[in-house]
C-alpha cells in the first residue's frame, strides 16, 4: 500500500475511534450561532469587541488532545480498557509519520469546519456596521480600517455607527486565522509535554488559565472614555494592517511546526 492509501485510510479511521469528536465543531461553532441570530434584527449591529470575542476557543485544546494523543487524557490502566487506537496502528506496518500526519490533518478539519464555512458566507454580504460606544474605539476603527464611515446618529442613539467595507470578511478571516494558530499553538504543546511524567497536570492547568483568560481582556472595555484597547482589538487591528504576512508566517509555522510534531511523535515510545 503506497503513501497515499495509507494516508486515506488512516484518516477515515479517526472517526470511529472517538465517535464523540464528530459533535465537536457543533460546541465550537456556537459563538457564531448567536450573533447570526440576533444580527436577523434591522436595528441591531453588534460591537467589535462582541464579535472578536470568543469564550470557547479553550475547546480547541480539548479536541486537539482528543485527537492527537487521546491517552493523555487516560491513565495508562484506563488506557488498557478503552483502547484508542494507538496501539493497534503502530503494531502494523503502517508509517509512524503518516499516523500523526492523518490525525493532524482530522484535527484541523474538525476545528476549521466552521470558521471556513463562516468565511465563504461572508462572500454574500462583505460589509458590516458595528455599534461603538468609545470615542477612542471609534477613531481606531476609522484610522485603522480604510474606507470605515462613521453613519449619522439617530435619535436618542448612544452608540455610533460605523460601516466597514468588506469587514465581514475581514473578521471572519480573523476568526479562521485565530483558530488556526490556536490548533498550531495546542498541538506544540500537546508534543512539547507528551513525555513528561505529569503532563496531565501540566496539560489542565494550562486549559483552566487558558479559560479564564478573557477576563484579562476586559481591559479597556469597562469605560466607555478609556482609551485604550482589549487585547483582542489591538492584535485584531494588527491582523487588518499585516494579512499578508501574518498568513504567509502561519502557513510557514504550520509546516515547520508539523514535522517537528511528527519526528517527535517518531521517537516517542508510547505510554
Amino acid at each position: 500500500m503506497n503513501k497515499i492509501k495509507q494516508f486515506r485510510a488512516l484518516l477515515r479511521f479517526q472517526a470511529p475511534v472517538n465517535p464523540a469528536i464528530a459533535f465537536m465543531p457543533l460546541a465550537l461553532g456556537m459563538p457564531y450561532l448567536l450573533p447570526f441570530i440576533i444580527s436577523s434584527q434591522r436595528h441591531y449591529h453588534p460591537g467589535l469587541q462582541s464579535l472578536l470575542s470568543n469564550q470557547n476557543i479553550w475547546l480547541v485544546g480539548l479536541v486537539g488532545v482528543m485527537i492527537l494523543a487521546p491517552e493523555v487524557l487516560r491513565s495508562t490502566t484506563t488506557n488498557v480498557i478503552w483502547a484508542t487506537g494507538t496501539e493497534f496502528l503502530l503494531t502494523r506496518a503502517v508509517d509512524r509519520h503518516l499516523v500523526l500526519r492523518a490525525r493532524s490533518a482530522f484535527f484541523y478539519l474538525i476545528i476549521l469546519a466552521i470558521p471556513l464555512a463562516a468565511f465563504l458566507f461572508a462572500l454574500k454580504n462583505p460589509d458590516i456596521q458595528i455599534n461603538e460606544y468609545s470615542k477612542y474605539s471609534q477613531h481606531q476603527v476609522l484610522e485603522r480600517l480604510p474606507g470605515s464611515v462613521l453613519m449619522p446618529a439617530g435619535a436618542g442613539d448612544y452608540a455610533k455607527t460605523i460601516t466597514i467595507p468588506y469587514g465581514n470578511l475581514l473578521v471572519e478571516g480573523w476568526r479562521l486565522w485565530l483558530f488556526l494558530c490556536t490548533a498550531l499553538g495546542s498541538q506544540m504543546l500537546i508534543f512539547l509535554i507528551y513525555p513528561l511524567k505529569y503532563r496531565r497536570f501540566i496539560l489542565w492547568g494550562t486549559y483552566i488559565g487558558i479559560v479564564f483568560l478573557p477576563l484579562l481582556m476586559l481591559h479597556g472595555s469597562i469605560s466607555a472614555n478609556d482609551e485604550s484597547l482589549p487585547f483582542n482589538e489591538k492584535v485584531f487591528f494588527v491582523f487588518a494592517a499585516n494579512q499578508l504576512l501574518l498568513w504567509l508566517v502561519t502557513i510557514l509555522a504550520l509546516i515547520i511546526g508539523q514535522l517537528w510534531c511528527e519526528h517527535r511523535f517518531v521517537r516517542m515510545e508510547q505510554s
